[in-house]
């Protein structure tokens, strides 16, 4: 069965007295005993809790489709999750499609983000909410 984790707590003695009383050995050891003390009695005071079960929801939500939430959503997708992509404008791509060049490649922005943005269109998974705004999320 072992140790119930709610009922632990660590007495943090090195940060708290040791190094910050290096010179003061003997003050060192009266705050550790109180530092220790003090932690005897939190732990009287805590309740041992189980484990908790919760369903997972094979679900996610990615908020923004710039180029990083256009990549997490195929990745969430191609993982067997069903996405929502929301983007408040019209269309995703976000700002990576108004630079010129990528770095260190010097690569085409649209070059490289124009497909992914196909991608997205067409995954089964992935469910696009374009001129839209998260609300509320329960």
């Amino acid at each position: 069965m072992g140790l119930n984790p709610y009922k632990i707590e660590i007495a943090n003695i090195r940060e708290q007295c040791s190094w910050v009383h290096q010179d003061n050995k003997e003050r060192a050891t009266e705050k550790a005993v109180k530092i220790i003390e003090a932690t005897v009695e939190k732990v009287k005071l805590n309740k041992p809790l189980a484990p908790l079960s919760v369903p997972i929801t094979k679900r996610a939500l990615v908020i923004g489709g710039g180029i990083a939430g256009i990549q997490a959503s195929l990745d969430i997708a191609d993982s067997g999750y069903e996405v929502i992509l929301v983007e408040k404008n019209q269309s995703i791509g976000g700002h990576m499609l108004q630079l010129s060049e990528t770095f260190p490649t010097l690569d085409c922005p649209q070059c490289i983000a124009t497909p992914k943005m196909v991608q997205v269109g067409q995954h089964p998974r992935i469910k696009l909410l374009a001129y839209s705004e998260v609300e509320e999320v329960s």
